[in-house]
């Protein structure tokens, strides 16, 4: 990414857009039939692979790709390689990070409501059965989620 190996932490300017390169390489078994490029969460860009082999034999493709960032983002790389017997490989990088100062990244809206169900499940399931302090950290956890809920994308 831009040079930077995974786990790195890059500064971006508030109000601008920050091109960034990823690039790199997939060695497999057999060869990936995709390579993903994540941001966020979400499959940003999605590259069909043409695998070659390389001097030991091996499958080895090249990617590049430019993102596009305005916000703080993580953006990190996955592959898929199809198996024998309908089984599926893959691979995942660590993610890079770009931080917009006094601009966080806010949860998406579909992570945040999964939590807050589930603490309303635990909630439901437990009553009854957790002792009282048990049950007032539950409270609390739903009530922290409901406030970040507030704030999501």
């Amino acid at each position: 990414m831009d040079g930077r190996q995974p786990g790195a932490r890059v500064t971006m300017k508030p109000g601008k857009v920050r091109r960034v390169e990823v690039a790199g390489a997939v060695v497999s078994d057999e060869p990936v039939n995709a390579i993903e490029i994540i941001v966020n969460g979400d499959v940003a860009h999605r590259l069909t692979p043409e695998p070659r082999k390389n001097r030991d034999e091996t499958n080895e493709t090249q990617f590049r790709q430019t993102i596009e960032l305005t916000d703080s983002s993580w953006i990190a790389a996955r592959c898929w390689e199809p198996r024998a017997g309908g089984r599926i490989r893959f691979a995942h990088t660590a993610p890079w990070f770009f931080d917009v100062p006094g601009a966080p990244l806010r949860p998406r809206r579909d992570e945040i409501d999964f939590l807050i169900r589930r603490v309303r499940e635990q909630i439901e399931r437990s009553s009854g059965v957790l002792p009282a302090e048990a049950m007032a950290e539950y409270r609390k956890a739903l009530a922290i989620y409901e406030e970040i809920a507030r704030q999501a994308r």
